[in-house]
């Protein structure tokens, strides 16, 4: 081999080098850049699920309020509002949780639709996962409605715990308002 072909393939070999080590940091820079994307995805969802849980948290006080109304109620053996009285006061879905419309409502831990009532929450049910979130005074949590495991609830029911609650609290006491300035006669 001459001096001149030797010297073309080393340097041809050298250029092949430059070109994978070239290629190389690009990869390598798109992988850092995914890398980077994912870690402010998760830094972002973690974010959004402080955000939800702590909103949900925020209105605990309130949500032990309509427990205690709801159990002062039902001690008294007066039955809570169905869809329909619900409806009259702005809410689409009856006092009760329930795993078909899955809408906000009352829950016992160990008994459904039993007394004494020990949180508002959500049954989610068949398509919508066997997680059910779980909100009362001091407590926000999923339980399994098969094997009754806990765990940190979702975000998405969280959000919607947070944007809908108002709605249902607001049509329970207007219900319960209405109850009591009926009177007997009525």
């Amino acid at each position: 081999m001459s001096d001149f072909m030797t010297d073309q393939l080393f340097s041809s070999r050298s250029q092949e080098e430059s070109i994978d080590s070239e290629r190389k940091a690009r990869i390598d820079a798109k992988l850092a850049a995914m890398e980077e994307e994912r870690r402010q995805k998760e830094t972002e969802e973690e974010t959004k699920y402080r955000h939800a849980m702590d909103t949900c948290r925020s209105l605990l006080t309130r949500v032990s309020a309509l427990i205690d109304t709801a159990n002062y109620l039902l001690e008294h053996k007066i039955v809570l509002p169905d869809k329909r009285q619900m409806e009259k006061y702005g809410y689409a879905y009856t006092a009760w949780a329930e795993g078909f419309y899955h809408g906000i409502g009352f829950m016992c831990l160990n008994r459904p639709q039993g007394w004494p009532i020990t949180h508002v929450g959500i049954i989610n049910g068949g398509a919508c996962g066997v997680w059910d979130l779980y909100v009362n005074g001091a407590d926000v949590f999923a339980r399994h409605e098969k094997n009754g495991s806990t765990k940190d609830p979702d975000r998405r029911d969280l959000e919607y715990f947070a944007k809908h609650f108002p709605d249902f609290e607001a049509a329970f006491y207007g219900w319960c308002d209405a109850f009591c300035e009926v009177t007997p006669d009525e």
